[in-house]
C-alpha cells in the first residue's frame, strides 16, 4: 500500500481511521485510469483544487490525465450567468441562442475530438456535463458539482 505525506498530515484532524480508509479507497483504484475534464488550468475552484488533487493521487499511485476543454468568451460568459442564478443571484434570463452556442462548441471540442479512454471520467464543471452525450466513449462521467449557494446548502433538508 503506497502512502502520501501530503495525506499523512491531515490525521491529527481526521484520525487515524479516516486515513486508513482513504488509502484503502486509493488501493482499489490501483490500476484505474482516471480522466479529469474542466474549462480551465488557472483560475477558479476546480483549478485549485486539481492542483492540490493530482499531486496526492501520484503519490498514491492512481493514474490520471487531466484534460482541459476550453470555451470561448461567449460561452464563459454564459455560463457565469448560470452560476451566478445556481447561488441565487442576478436576474437576467438565458437566451436558448446563448444556451444552443454553448452546446455546439461542446459538440465540437478539438481536444475531444478522438476519444480519450479512461476507466473513470470525472468531469468538474457544470458546463461540461453535456460532454457525455456528445462523446459517448465517455460514459459513464461523473459530475462532481464544485458550485454551491452557501445559505442554500445551510438550510437544505440534504445538508
Amino acid at each position: 500500500m503506497k502512502t502520501s505525506l501530503q495525506l499523512d498530515r491531515y490525521k491529527r484532524f481526521v484520525g487515524e481511521e479516516m486515513i486508513s480508509r482513504i488509502y484503502h479507497l486509493a488501493d482499489e483504484l490501483a490500476g484505474l485510469h482516471i480522466l479529469h475534464i474542466n474549462t480551465t488550468y488557472e483560475g477558479g475552484g476546480v483549478a485549485e483544487i486539481l492542483k492540490v488533487l493530482i499531486p496526492l493521487m501520484e503519490e498514491l499511485g492512481i493514474r490520471h490525465t487531466w484534460k482541459i476543454v476550453g470555451l470561448d468568451e461567449e460561452s464563459n460568459h454564459f455560463t457565469d450567468r448560470v452560476v451566478d442564478l445556481l447561488q441565487g443571484g442576478g436576474t437576467e434570463e438565458l437566451s436558448q441562442k446563448d444556451q444552443n452556442r454553448l452546446l455546439k462548441v461542446l459538440s465540437h471540442a478539438p481536444e475531444l475530438a478522438r476519444p480519450l479512454p479512461a476507466d473513470i471520467y470525472f468531469v468538474h464543471d457544470f458546463q461540461l456535463v453535456p460532454l457525455a452525450q456528445f462523446y459517448p466513449w465517455m460514459r459513464p462521467a461523473i459530475w462532481f458539482c464544485h458550485v454551491y449557494r452557501p445559505n442554500w446548502c445551510r438550510s437544505s433538508p440534504w445538508a
